[in-house]
């Protein structure tokens, strides 16, 4: 039975799910601390970090794993079993890491019962690194660095034949995204007005038209080219060597098989600073587009703009979803409220800066 939440994972149980990486070798746990490190992170999932007492177990055994569970939320976990976002990262973790050069968090344990939405992964902890800050901002340097290395990861799946094995992960115009996404642009819409004096002139307008013809957005932005995405690509998870911009990546819920710009525009709508942004959009398009040629990718320079302008226009859906359901009035001055408002400008300035009004 696998566990259904943190505090189920004792011992006992972490010993059985850590014995068939090897890692314990002929030791096992006999004792644990646990931090919460979920709380405000995710509404879909439940993370620990585990420091864990051992014996018999060789020096190099883990003294502290990240443990990432469902929800215990009933409610929340049957939206998160629906979008298939523990069954992406369960499936990740143990048929795509393996076949990557990307950083990744080792994985030491990887159990899920996919009919059930339950799921269990003991991931590496990365807290030693620098963590990705998206409040404070994303730089052009760092920026360059991480769609460089994105750039051989969509390479590597590009219209490959491997895609057709994926099956389980779905596309960006899934049934399940098409039924629910349009509605929550258009709530988004109905409270933006009061946040139009902090955007760029003409934002309404944009989101305005981005809701009458979203749906056939949608599917302009599913046609391909296909390859494997994160699609969550923000400096939230993103952990990085300190002193350096080589970055590691945590996070598989939300990978798609999809156009690779869905990548590119949302680390900068969701990371960059409005200001860095227009500075430093063009260099990062033609850089990602030859980081792409380099890697075997043949994809015209006028057809890669066209798509990120359509994505920036399509993941309008991140900060209008934000603005849809959230509460400032009672947010105080959190990081949450904070962050909400700098995603916002953010997605609009970013949507402005590809050119998303030409195709929309």
């Amino acid at each position: 039975m696998l566990p259904r939440e943190i505090e189920d994972l004792t011992p006992a149980v972490l010993t059985e799910l850590l014995k068939p990486s090897g890692v314990l070798g002929e030791g096992r746990v006999v004792g644990l601390r646990t931090d919460d490190i979920g709380t405000g992170v995710g509404v879909f999932g439940a993370i620990g970090r585990l420091h864990l007492v051992l014996e018999g177990a060789p020096d190099s055994a883990p003294k502290t794993v990240v443990a990432k569970l469902p929800t215990t939320s009933e409610a929340n976990r049957q939206v998160g079993m629906a979008l298939r976002l523990y069954e992406r990262e369960a499936l990740f973790f143990s048929g795509i890491a393996p076949r990557t050069t990307l950083n990744l968090p080792r994985c030491f344990a990887n159990e899920f019962d996919l009919t059930d939405g339950r799921f269990v992964l003991l991931l590496e902890d990365l807290g030693h690194l620098e963590a990705g800050d998206q409040l404070g901002g994303l730089s052009e340097n760092r920026a360059t660095a991480i769609l460089q290395t994105m750039a051989a990861f969509h390479a590597r799946w590009w219209e490959s034949s491997d895609l057709a094995e994926l099956d389980w992960m779905p596309k960006q115009d899934d049934p399940t995204f098409l039924a629910a996404i349009p509605g929550i642009v258009s709530a988004g819409l109905a409270q933006l007005p009061p946040l139009e004096s902090e955007l760029p002139p003409g934002s309404l307008d944009l989101a305005q038209r981005v809701d009458r013809g979203f749906v056939e957005l949608i599917h302009r932005c599913a046609a391909g080219p296909h390859t494997l995405i994160h699609g969550d690509l923000r400096l939230d998870n993103l952990f990085f060597t300190p002193g350096t911009n080589t970055p590691i990546f945590i996070d598989w819920q939300l990978s798609l098989r999809n156009r690779s710009v869905y990548d590119l525009v949302w680390l900068i709508a969701t990371s960059m600073e409005p200001d860095v942004q227009n500075d430093a959009i063009e260099r990062l398009i033609l850089g990602y587009h030859a980081a792409l040629a380099r890697n075997g990718v043949k994809w015209p320079l006028d057809n890669l703009r066209t798509a990120a302008a359509e994505q920036a226009a399509y993941l309008l859906s991140g900060p209008l979803s934000l603005i849809g359901t959230f509460d400032f009035a009672n947010a105080g001055d959190g990081r949450a409220a904070e962050l909400t408002r700098k995603w916002v400008r953010r997605g609009f300035n970013a949507a402005m800066a590809f050119g998303s009004y030409r195709v929309i």
